[in-house]
């Protein structure tokens, strides 16, 4: 009886090891689902934690020297308790394709990854454009695309939204986000029909590190833009020619 038992425990043990390691191997798979895009060396980093509000203010200070638009924004920062204020607006809303910045006070003192929408939110903004501009649905927000990126783990913290974000979030919004050829023709052909384009920037003139901004036309001076960081460089045309050595990937959307 002695032996039985000894051999049952034994028995047990080495389960329970099996056990373990199917369920790590899971686990595993389970964030190389969540993070495709990451290298495989990157999938166990330890993520950061979110930023102080003192941190916050020192950031945005020093993205206020390189871009003064956001004034009215970083003198609110410290009165602002997070939370979200407003949505699309009357005018808004009479816009074909309007331009929303993500350092708007409605929504850009919301938390997003490791700081706000108003430092981090460039994705969800961009894409909040693009789903209303196709769909009309006021529902749509950048916080409400911002929210949808964490609560699915689109956002990782200390790197940014991963690109399949922007695939994967309109289908909530019958929105079908699909890559597109970086040509001028194609381009155009899209945004022919009725396709506006969220393209990822490489350090440029849009942006020192990463970004995300809209294309939504274009005319004989080149293409229309909205950049959710800059009403100015919203204003511009911009020519294939500049914008080709700074981009790095492009998204068209339609409706599903």
């Amino acid at each position: 009886m002695r032996v039985v038992c000894k051999k049952r425990n034994l028995f047990q043990k080495i389960w329970k090891k099996i056990i373990i390691v199917i369920l790590g191997a899971c686990a595993a798979a389970g964030l190389m689902a969540c993070y495709p895009e990451m290298k495989h060396s990157e999938i166990f980093a330890v993520p950061v934690q979110q930023e102080t509000k003192e941190a916050i203010q020192t950031r945005l200070e020093e993205l206020l020297e390189n871009n003064p638009e956001m004034q009215d924004f970083v003198d609110g920062y410290e009165n602002s308790d997070g939370s979200v204020t407003g949505g699309i607006d009357e005018e808004e809303k009479k816009e074909d394709s309007p331009l929303f910045l993500q350092w708007d006070e409605r929504w850009g003192y919301a938390s997003y990854g490791d700081s706000c929408i108003g430092i981090s939110g460039c994705a969800p903004t961009c894409l909040s454009m693009v789903i209303f501009s196709l769909t009309r649905d006021e529902t749509a927000t950048p916080d409400a695309l911002a929210d949808y990126a964490m609560r699915h783990n689109y956002y990782v913290q200390g790197k940014g939204t991963l690109w399949s974000f922007l695939t994967d979030a309109g289908s909530k919004y019958s929105v079908q986000g699909t890559e597109t050829p970086l040509d001028e023709n194609t381009m155009k052909a899209q945004l022919d029909e009725g396709h506006p384009i969220i393209a990822s920037m490489r350090p440029g003139d849009f942006t020192t590190e990463g970004h995300f901004i809209v294309i939504y036309g274009y005319d004989e001076e080149g293409f229309l833009v909205h950049d959710p960081n800059s009403r100015l460089r919203s204003e511009e045309e911009w020519t294939f020619q500049t914008l080709y050595p700074q981009i790095k990937n492009l998204w068209a959307y339609s409706m599903e």
